[in-house]
């Protein structure tokens, strides 16, 4: 892929709102993405992130690693026709913050038994809810390669702009999707 130039846009209003603490995993994620690795579900980026925190855990995540090496070609022949990505513009950061919330959740009490989760969070989409104004109208819908979890647009908007200020009430926001998604409680 040499001569192809790759661009991130950055939307200087949006930049302003993310969550700071999100800032490192979203920028792999969008660089990532700029140099044609398929990253879309943040797998790469966050599973990068993960053994950075914490090496000895590496084998967890070599799945989703061995996975896009496999499928690098085919991907990068793809994103590399558009050459870009953007920041700011869409909802990336709130999905990364989310499932990086679950993993954090997944791994604090790990053990072997809950080492499917990792996976399973990995290969979840996390979209928004725009049907709903209730902030309990969570959706869960098992898919062929994990959970498509959608998050009603209020608890959407609170995350993505940042409105939700305080660790404990965002933790407690994810504990809620986890505890539907692997314990069966509402």
């Amino acid at each position: 892929m040499s001569g192809a130039a790759k661009t991130v846009i950055v939307n200087e209003l949006s930049l302003k709102l993310i969550d700071r603490s999100i800032f490192p995993q979203t920028s792999l994620h969008e660089a990532l993405c700029a140099n044609g690795y398929d990253d879309e579900r943040s797998k790469i980026s966050l599973s990068l992130d993960q053994i950075a925190k914490d090496p000895s855990r590496k084998y967890l995540f070599e799945r989703v690693l061995q996975e896009s090496i496999t499928n690098l070609e085919g991907n990068r022949v793809y994103v590399s026709r558009s050459g870009g990505t953007s920041v700011g513009g869409g909802g990336d950061g709130t999905a990364i913050e989310f499932k990086k919330i679950l993993l954090d959740i997944a791994l604090e009490n790990f053990s072997e038994g809950t080492a499917p989760h990792i996976n399973t969070i990995l290969d979840s989409d996390i979209e928004p809810n725009w049907s709903t104004q209730s902030i309990y109208d969570l959706k869960v819908q098992k898919q062929k390669d994990g959970f498509r979890i959608e998050i009603p647009s209020v608890l959407w908007i609170l995350f993505g702009k940042n409105q939700i200020n305080g660790r404990d009430l965002k933790l407690a926001a994810v504990r809620a999707v986890y505890n539907q998604v692997f314990e069966g409680k509402p």
